[in-house]
């Protein structure tokens, strides 16, 4: 990973103009709506759901990229060996800040 990120630009656009953003957001939507129906049980027996949980994509196999909760169940003890992971991570920016500098505008 590159901190600080090498974005030069955002900005928004009208989704009425661009289709890729309509399907991103159709997308988006129907699978919160299954995860929110099905995968948190908050209504599985709505149809909507039922049918896009029977869709390949629902079906994929994904690798999160957190840990499962039994993490969380875990004891740790710290050493002086920690690290807190935002000192870590602003250390290596300003360590390559040079390198990027010119790439933002002034």
């Amino acid at each position: 990973m590159t901190f600080p990120l090498q974005i030069e630009s955002v900005e928004t656009i009208d989704s009425k103009d661009n289709i890729q953003i309509q399907l991103a957001d159709i997308l988006a939507s129907s699978f919160a709506l299954y995860g929110k129906n099905i995968l948190l049980k908050f209504n599985e027996t709505d149809k909507m759901s039922t049918i896009i949980a029977e869709t390949k994509l629902a079906k994929m196999n994904v690798h999160p990229l957190q840990p499962d909760l039994s993490f969380f169940e875990k004891s740790f003890k710290s050493t002086s060996d920690d690290v807190n992971p935002l000192d870590y991570l602003a250390k290596k920016t300003m360590d390559v800040k040079d390198k990027f500098d010119q790439s933002y505008p002034k």
